[in-house]
């Protein structure tokens, strides 16, 4: 089986180095395995290759070995992978690149063209069996369609530090695209008898001191509003608005009528991005004018946002980990926007106004539903380079792939591992004969 480590060509936010980092995650799972006894990509016949774009050639240089022993697909400086280098990742980002960059996550315009036929040269060099890439690529899920080569997207989870760093696999794609986004889950439907998320996430809550900088209201219902990075594809792709001000507004229109007092988290890289900052400077304007709002100017995430989330009453986010952080605490919580766990919070205003008012009745609902999605759904970032954990993640979504599992009608079974693999996958204790058919055939 031949897999293609899909990294973009297209540097976003004029940055070439934007995707160095998922580079480097992805040499680490292929190289760890190889300094291994084991070596599962070898033992079961997967050959691993990583599509070097030009803007990250200096790679090479920081993994010479890797490099000679040919694990780097390279395009000639007059190649495809240059020419949409040269034509699409050096346009000005607020001007043209942020527009084309859209098109792409759509799967839309000249540039997805571009891209679904860079696939094609790839595997032309390289006929590979499957595409590992990061985020969004509406041109890697057409090619995934068309020639129907599963193409498996890696994502952040919607649990990060400081509680649980997670993060994701999914076939369909992530965010809005993923095969949880707008599903409702029922409760856990298994007691676990094995050390979960949901034990690593109370430990992190109940045995660390995490001391409170903000006071919320007590004569008030006190509803957390957390901003997002204006150019993420969260927003661009699966929300309704273009800015954050517009969502803004759009929160104080829908509860303004229950008096509340509301939190206003700015994102904490939003000073690092000059688009973004312009934006959430006008945010703070207008919760400058307004004595209900507390605008939580430099927020120090890692002390006190536990405390935070322990003293609002709800969430209202476009499709910030927030949201489903709080839920998680079996606060209420709406979300405007679409991701992997808008499918178990509010969808509408009036719904999350009668569950702020009901206040904590169904709280053990909310919060069951979240520990479903967190114990079966997402998985430790840490992971990520583990060869033996990496291959089930991938096995599993082959055989969802494969077998076409996802249908209107919710099937719990169909979408979430079983408890027996989940144990193999905690204990590492992984052998051949685990695999499911789609791998132990190979």
């Amino acid at each position: 089986m031949k897999i293609l480590f899909f990294i973009e060509p297209h540097p976003i936010r004029n940055n070439d180095t934007a995707f160095r980092w998922i580079l480097d995650n992805f040499i680490k799972l292929i190289k760890d395995d190889i300094a291994t006894e084991v070596h599962k990509f070898k033992q079961l016949n997967i050959e691993c290759k990583i599509l070097l774009p030009p803007q990250l050639e200096a790679a090479r240089k920081t993994y010479p070995g890797f490099d000679k022993a040919n694990f780097f697909l390279r395009d000639n400086p007059y190649g495809l992978c240059h020419h949409l280098y040269e034509k699409f990742g050096k346009l000005n980002w607020f001007t043209d690149g942020l527009m084309l960059w859209k098109d792409l996550l759509s799967g839309v315009g000249e540039i997805t063209e571009n891209y679904f036929n860079l696939l094609l040269e790839l595997h032309n060099d390289f006929p590979f069996d499957a595409i590992v890439y990061w985020g969004n690529n509406g041109a890697v899920r057409k090619f995934s369609e068309f020639f129907s080569i599963p193409a498996i997207s890696v994502e952040l989870g919607c649990m990060r530090s400081p509680l649980v760093d997670t993060l994701y696999f999914d076939y369909q794609g992530v965010n809005g695209y993923s095969t949880l986004a707008g599903k409702a889950l029922p409760p856990e439907p298994i007691p676990l008898n094995y050390p979960s998320f949901t034990d690593k996430f109370k430990r992190r809550l109940d045995q660390t001191f995490w001391p409170s900088t903000v006071t919320a209201r007590r004569d008030r219902i006190n509803i957390l509003v957390p901003l997002q990075l204006l150019d993420d594809s969260n927003i661009i792709a699966f929300s309704q608005f273009s800015s954050m001000v517009d969502f803004l507004n759009t929160v104080f229109n829908d509860f303004d009528e229950l008096n509340p007092y509301y939190i206003v988290k700015p994102h904490p890289g939003a000073k690092n991005l000059r688009w973004t900052k312009r934006d959430h400077l006008k945010c703070q304007q207008l919760c400058d004018k307004r004595s209900d709002v507390l605008w939580l100017d430099n927020f120090d995430n890692n002390l006190s946002y536990i405390s935070l989330l322990r003293q609002i009453d709800g969430v209202a986010t476009v499709n910030s980990s927030a949201g489903f952080e709080a839920l998680t605490l079996g606060k209420p919580v709406i979300s405007y926007g679409d991701s992997c766990y808008s499918g178990i919070v509010n969808r509408n205003a009036e719904d999350f106004r009668r569950d702020l008012e009901r206040g904590s009745l169904d709280s053990i609902k909310r919060t069951q539903r979240a520990t479903t999605l967190l114990n079966y759904y997402l998985v430790n970032r840490a992971d990520l380079t583990n060869a033996s954990f990496f291959i089930y993640q991938l096995d599993r979504q082959l055989n969802l792939f494969t077998n076409n599992l996802y249908r209107n009608e919710f099937h719990l079974d169909d979408l979430f591992i079983s408890r027996s693999f989940i144990e193999r996958c905690q204990t590492l204790r992984y052998n051949r004969k685990d695999f499911l058919p789609f791998i132990g055939e190979l």
